[in-house]
């Protein structure tokens, strides 16, 4: 029986590396360059991991290709490495084309791949400000990725490849993200760049965080317990439950609430595994919200 190539990192397992490179002519084509890397990294490590290069021009097919990507992950079980060479900014990214796909939009179809993979996606982004796509996510969002890396910054095409040539001989090598992580940041620690390495449990953490933060604190409760009040006056009648009701119940909602978005952010209702995988507790959100403040 012929047996599937992995490449396991922490708690994910990675089986196939797709590329995805959009540029346009005349300039430096790092996706190729990257893909003749991994080939031979391939064949070093003996992962039989078949790095696969995707020239895709446009918006249109991006979306096929993360259609198609889906499919195999659902059909065949193929998990893959999401590695996006394209130029981007605070707002999202622009293809070859011209074509402009934001943060929010990209978000949509990376969470259906996800879902594909039962959250063992890993998306690189080898994009300008590409860790911008967390600040997406909502608490009603399922994770968009098991694993993102990205720069928090504008960043050279040479700095992206040589960056990333660090971080793909280490995560061949060991399987070890934060120690490629390291390598990856490393490569580019003389110039005061940095990149994110975040797994989905920071992702949600992060979401919480300011949710408690926005929608939890004494002054945004009153706010909405008023406004909640004067809506029901609106509608007609007088509300059953005062201001001061109203708020006691929104409290009394907040942690079956933070469990049910748990529950689907991880993917806990589709897939029983994923409890043991991922464990974000309600103490975990309110010992953050307790700590330093966001910046």
């Amino acid at each position: 029986m012929h047996r599937r190539s992995e490449l396991q990192t922490d708690r994910t397992l990675i089986n196939k590396i797709v590329i995805v490179q959009s540029l346009s002519e005349g300039e430096m084509h790092t996706g190729t360059r990257l893909h003749e890397d991994l080939e031979t990294l391939d064949v070093w490590h003996n992962r039989g991991l078949n790095p696969e290069l995707r020239n895709i021009p446009s918006k249109d097919d991006l979306m096929n290709l993360l259609r198609d990507l889906k499919e195999e992950a659902r059909l065949s079980a193929q998990w893959p490495v999401l590695h996006i060479e394209v130029h981007g900014n605070r707002d999202g990214i622009v293809l070859a084309s011209g074509d402009f796909i934001s943060w929010q939009e990209l978000k949509i179809p990376l969470i259906e791949l996800n879902i594909a993979t039962r959250n063992n996606l890993l998306v690189v982004l080898s994009a300008c400000y590409g860790a911008y796509l967390t600040k997406t996510i909502i608490p009603t969002d399922r994770a968009p990725c098991w694993g993102l890396v990205g720069p928090h910054e504008e960043m050279s095409a040479g700095a992206l490849l040589s960056s990333f040539q660090e971080f793909y001989s280490e995560l061949f090598a060991t399987g070890n993200g934060d120690q490629a992580l390291k390598r990856l940041n490393d490569a580019v620690r003389s110039e005061n760049l940095s990149y994110l390495f975040s797994q989905c449990e920071s992702f949600f953490k992060m979401v919480y965080k300011a949710y408690f933060r926005d929608y939890f604190s004494p002054k945004a409760l009153k706010l909405r317990a008023g406004e909640l009040y004067k809506r029901a006056k609106e509608m007609g009648g007088t509300p059953k439950l005062s201001p001061g009701e109203i708020k006691r119940k929104l409290l009394q909602e907040k942690e079956p609430s933070f469990e049910k978005h748990c529950e689907q952010f991880f993917m806990y209702d589709l897939y029983r595994e994923n409890r043991k995988r991922f464990r974000v507790t309600y103490q975990d959100i309110l010992n953050l919200v307790a700590s330093k403040p966001l910046k």
